[in-house]
């Protein structure tokens, strides 16, 4: 199969003041392996499913949403199996990441339940 580019893409604007980043990929690993899921998370770490991804050694962008709209419950993101918070997402927050290591991501909520939509693909192999 032919290599195939990721591209994510972020624009900012604040009054006359814009800001927009861009980086394109090749996918050296298959770029069939994703997943796509939703899941409601409680306020105990768990993993996303990683479906075809590699879970332990790869180069994978993330897509990931609190699909709430009412309530104060966020989406807490951990990189390292749920040792330290590293990204919160409030009530209909979207974030694009690039990580290392998918099977050591965890999501979990400050209080109550968070609905959580995600796609994740694998770009590449760890370096």
């Amino acid at each position: 199969m032919a290599a195939k580019s990721v591209t994510h893409t972020v624009s900012l604007s604040l009054g006359d003041v814009a800001l927009a980043l861009s980086d394109t990929s090749t996918a050296t690993a298959n770029p069939t392996d994703f997943v796509l899921g939703s899941q409601s998370v409680s306020t105990s770490y768990e993993a996303l499913d990683d479906g075809d991804v590699d879970p332990a050694s790869c180069l994978v962008m993330l897509l990931i949403k609190n699909e709430n709209t009412t309530g104060s419950s966020e989406l807490q993101l951990s990189l390292d199996s749920g040792s330290t918070i590293h990204l919160v997402l409030h009530n209909g927050q979207t974030n694009l990441i690039s990580i290392e290591n998918y099977g050591n991501v965890r999501v979990k909520s400050n209080t109550g339940t968070v609905e959580v939509t995600y796609m994740a693909v694998q770009i590449g192999a760890n370096t």
